[in-house]
C-alpha cells in the first residue's frame, strides 16, 4: 500500500497500482500545482500488511491526520 497526506488532515490509502496511476497524474499536474505535488507525492509513504493484517504508519502521517492510538 501507498499511504500519503490530504489537505483536509485525513490519509490517502493507495493499493500500488492505484497510487501509480494517481502519482502519475498528480506529476503531470502544471507548475502552478507544485504545492499539490509537494503534498500528495512529498509524503507518500509504501508500507506493507503485516501477517496480522496491519500496517505501521509513520510518526509524521499520524501527527497530519490526528491518530493517536490505534486506528480500525
Amino acid at each position: 500500500l501507498t499511504l500519503t497526506k490530504h489537505p483536509v488532515g485525513c490519509l490517502l490509502v493507495f493499493p500500488r497500482p492505484a497510487w501509480e496511476g494517481f502519482r502519475d497524474k498528480v506529476a503531470a499536474l502544471p507548475l502552478r500545482a507544485e504545492g499539490w505535488k509537494r503534498i500528495f507525492l512529498g509524503n507518500a509513504m509504501d508500507v506493507e500488511i503485516d501477517a496480522s493484517s496491519r500496517v505501521l504508519v509513520s510518526p509524521e502521517l499520524r501527527q497530519a491526520a490526528g491518530l493517536v492510538k490505534d486506528v480500525m
